[in-house]
């Protein structure tokens, strides 16, 4: 957490130390603690696109219906100021899809597709190939909510295909069962395409 204290003190403009500054004190249980930090700033310059972004992010730690739905036109208006930055649309459609899947809201799933799919245009696979394989795995989990399973069993097979070790053994045990079903349903979906 003090690497990315540092980096930020050096340039507050870097938009991985923010990520990886509040992904290290929300798994050290400083969630709340940390959106305090973010809004106090972002309260000082409420135009500042990496300072919406941020508190945005913050907001999502807490996993809350409310703190997601306050942190969807946060992210809105940095895409707005700053839409060049492919973390911005990745939470966002973060944000989107936790909302329709976890906490009911209908119709986001579209949304949250276009938005990571963006992020995948916008993202510098040769710089971050962590990260384009973690929207490739985005991809393919939206595009099976949404009943695209050819879709999904493409974005799941380039996901394997770039090697990137996942970040916990749950995930990849979620990944493979859903690359399983997307296989499955891919060739349900074909044969009675074919019975037609």
């Amino acid at each position: 957490r003090s690497l990315f204290k540092d980096l930020l003190r050096y340039d507050d403009t870097i938009v991985e130390a923010h990520r990886g500054y509040i992904k290290s004190a929300a798994t050290l249980g400083g969630a709340p603690k940390v959106l305090a930090e973010y809004r106090a700033r972002f309260e000082a310059s409420p135009d500042d696109p990496v300072l919406l972004y941020a508190t945005a992010l913050s907001l999502t730690y807490l996993a809350s219906r409310a703190a997601l739905e306050e942190a969807r036109p946060l992210l809105l208006r940095a895409i707005a100021r700053q839409g060049q930055i492919e973390y911005f649309h990745q939470t966002l459609g973060y944000v989107l899809e936790a909302l329709e899947t976890v906490h009911g809201r209908t119709g986001l799933l579209e949304l949250a597709l276009a938005a990571y799919r963006k992020a995948y245009f916008l993202n510098a696979e040769g710089d971050n190939p962590d990260n384009a394989a973690n929207l490739l795995l985005n991809l393919g989990n939206v595009s099976l909510e949404l009943g695209q399973y050819r879709t999904a069993f493409d974005y799941y097979t380039r996901r394997l295909e770039r090697n990137v070790p996942f970040d916990d053994e749950d995930t990849e045990i979620l990944y493979y069962r859903r690359f399983a079903m997307a296989a499955f349903q891919g060739v349900i979906q074909r044969l009675r395409e074919q019975e037609k």
